[in-house]
């Protein structure tokens, strides 16, 4: 799993929604991002021609990982629906739960997310 260190509120939020995100899928994590930093490892745009390779399912959590990071994965909701095991279906939703809503001292928070850099 992210285990960024010396991170922002924004970054810290973002790594905790990927790690639920990408709960059994560690290595969509490392094929995106850098290990040491929040930064995708390949522009978008070539992350997703190097994911050719992977299940269908997996491609669609690729997406869903760039969406969330930059709005660059054009996940249809549809393939969420249609691709994905339950498993990672529920994990999807229990991440874009935790990034629209979170408790910060018993206070529910509606966090809005700005656009990451690549």
């Amino acid at each position: 799993m992210l285990e960024w260190k010396n991170l922002g509120r924004h970054n810290q939020r973002m790594m905790e929604v990927l790690n639920l995100v990408f709960l059994n899928h560690e290595k969509l994590l490392q094929f995106l991002f850098e290990i040491e930093r929040p930064v995708l490892r390949q522009e978008p745009e070539a992350l997703l021609n190097s994911a050719c390779g992977f299940s269908s399912g997996e491609q669609v959590l690729i997406r869903v990982g760039l969406d969330l990071w930059n709005g660059t994965g054009s996940v249809r909701l549809w393939d969420l629906i249609d691709l994905l095991d339950d498993e990672t279906y529920f994990n999807v939703l229990k991440g874009l739960y935790h990034l629209r809503y979170f408790e910060d001292e018993n206070e529910v928070i509606i966090w809005r997310q700005p656009k990451m850099a690549y």
